[in-house]
């Protein structure tokens, strides 16, 4: 999914979503916060729940957040979907200015968590970042890339 900023209802309900879930879900997201014509994160995160995907990529970010601040901020979602664990959120004041730049990982995870809170369900996620040289395959079953196991 590319240049979209939400999902119809009519394209798709929970009820209605695949019985078994959709194997693959890759998804356009720019940022972390909702852009007029990109998923953020937590958009992303929802899409996820709702179609549930065995596996989520997402990709075309916006400049100035480092690939280890995507990768932590997925990891921490994907852990904390598949455990249930409440969010624990950093108490530093976040500035308006600063949540959509990252080169501090923790950080930068727990903002993205704190904005994904309300879609996280008792439904595993599995959700990381794309990069260039990603191979993603699939034997028609399951779906496998060359970095994460």
């Amino acid at each position: 999914m590319s240049d979209c900023s939400h999902l119809l209802a009519s394209s798709v309900s929970e009820a209605d979503g695949p019985p078994a879930g959709l194997p693959l879900l890759i998804v356009d997201t720019m940022r972390l916060t909702h852009h007029i014509s990109h998923f953020g994160i937590a958009d992303a995160v929802e899409t996820a729940a709702k179609l549930r995907a065995h596996r989520t990529y997402i990709l075309g970010f916006t400049h100035g957040v480092t690939h280890k601040c995507w990768q932590a901020a997925c990891e921490l979602i994907s852990k904390t979907s598949n455990t249930g664990l409440q969010a624990t959120l950093d108490p530093s004041p976040t500035f308006p200015e600063d949540i959509d730049l990252g080169n501090n990982p923790p950080r930068f995870s727990q903002q993205a968590l704190a904005l994904c809170q309300d879609h996280i369900r008792e439904a595993p996620l599995w959700i990381r970042p794309a990069f260039d040289g990603l191979v993603i395959s699939t034997d028609g079953v399951k779906i496998t890339d060359n970095f994460h196991p």
